[in-house]
């Protein structure tokens, strides 16, 4: 009796119903509520909190001409104010390092296709990473194409040999075809020092900070496809090609425009089986079943070079954003992804968008016929005189060549 009376007296019921409220039924409601209402990034599996402070909202474009270009003085030191200190990434690289062991940020969670549609409720909220190098000024109103290159930070050779082609400002005036060279971050110290004056000097160079590997290439392609949209909007199509692929940038700037309805312009693999181990393709390419459990790919484009629209750009950045990404950037961007929204391939032939890994040139090469030449390895005699060529056909030679060797 002295006991029940006691628990009557300290504890009536609705307090020990309010204590196990809040102790069980709260913590649980506020968890619930918390994952509906909340989306997060999926492509890392952890970050710093220094990447939450970059703003990638975009930016709102100039009314004039005068007002898109500041003064060089301005520019660079604009430039210096945004570039960090070599050894000041060392930090961000090591943190990236000691993770990358033992999580790799592409194969977090296997990725399962099809892919469900990107749910419109949830619009993109933010970007994972930081730009320790930006360009945020780099197109202007007459880019209609926007050529995003991924390159390894040690490839100075190939970024200076196609910035005397067609990354060429001359050039881009007229194709309307501008080049950005997308790096990600370096444990040289003594090459991002390099990297820093590269930027300085040309201003055409994003780097961001993740390590810059093969297996984070479809991070690197993602992230060409947020800078594009965020600071290059008024360009309608996005060029992807790797730092080693020669293309004619006349004959593909008017290929693009005869084919303005299609979504996805390129050459095109189908029927591919599904790399595992102990098969005999080459390692880099072997899939686990937990990463992709099918045995073969859907239709997708050949990575080196793809054309996609903005439009078909911004609803495979949206869904990138709900799922893990495969590894494999070119099945998982242009075939896993895209398939979810039936895009309009244009499937470039195989005439005109070449592997070509000899050093023997022909007249197609030149005469607007050829579009990409992919895996291109040719001396510096006979690149000079593919490019003298396609030149000389758009009658631009005079006002360009000026005499000069272009690699």
């Amino acid at each position: 009796m002295l006991r029940r009376k006691w628990i009557k007296c300290r504890w009536p019921r609705k307090v020990l119903a309010m204590v196990v409220m809040l102790v069980f039924v709260l913590p649980s409601i506020i968890v619930i509520l918390n994952s509906r209402l909340s989306i997060d990034w999926l492509w890392v599996s952890r970050r710093s909190s220094q990447d939450d402070a970059v703003n990638t909202q975009p930016r709102n474009l100039p009314e004039t001409e005068t007002s898109l270009r500041n003064t060089r003085q301005e520019i660079t030191e604009r430039k210096k104010e945004q570039i960090i200190e070599p050894s000041k990434l060392q930090n961000t690289y090591e943190d990236y390092q000691q993770s990358a062991t033992n999580e790799l940020v592409t194969s977090t969670k296997p990725v399962q296709s099809p892919l469900p549609p990107a749910n419109p409720r949830y619009p993109q909220q933010e970007f994972p990473f930081r730009y320790i190098i930006n360009e945020p000024d780099l197109c202007d109103n007459t880019v209609n194409i926007i050529n995003v290159i991924p390159t390894a930070p040690n490839n100075v050779a190939a970024r200076h040999r196609i910035r005397k082609l067609w990354g060429r400002r001359e050039v881009s005036e007229v194709t309307g075809i501008r080049t950005a060279f997308f790096l990600g971050l370096t444990s040289s110290t003594q090459l991002q020092t390099n990297i820093s004056k590269e930027s300085l000097l040309h201003g055409d160079i994003i780097q961001l900070s993740f390590i810059d590997s093969y297996r984070n290439l479809t991070l690197k392609t993602l992230s060409m496809l947020h800078w594009s949209l965020t600071y290059c909007p008024q360009a309608e199509w996005i060029l992807k090609s790797d730092d080693d692929v020669f293309f004619n940038p006349f004959a593909l700037a008017t290929y693009i425009k005869e084919n303005w309805n299609y979504n996805i312009i390129c050459r095109m693999n189908s029927n591919y089986d599904v790399c595992r181990l102990g098969s005999s393709c080459p390692s880099k390419w072997v899939v686990k079943p937990e990463e992709y459990k099918y045995k073969s790919y859907p239709s997708y484009c050949i990575g080196a070079a793809y054309v996609i629209s903005s439009s078909l750009a911004a609803k495979l950045y949206s869904a990138a954003n709900k799922t893990h990404p495969f590894f494999i950037e070119d099945v998982y961007i242009t075939g896993i992804i895209a398939h979810q929204f039936k895009p309009r391939y244009k499937k470039i032939p195989v005439s005109r968008s070449k592997i070509r890994k000899k050093s023997k040139t022909e007249k197609s090469f030149w005469n607007g016929h050829t579009l990409f030449l992919i895996h291109l390895h040719v001396n510096v005699t006979s690149l000079n005189m593919i490019w003298r060529n396609i030149l000389e056909s758009q009658e631009l030679h005079k006002e360009l060549m000026k005499n000069q060797e272009w690699v």
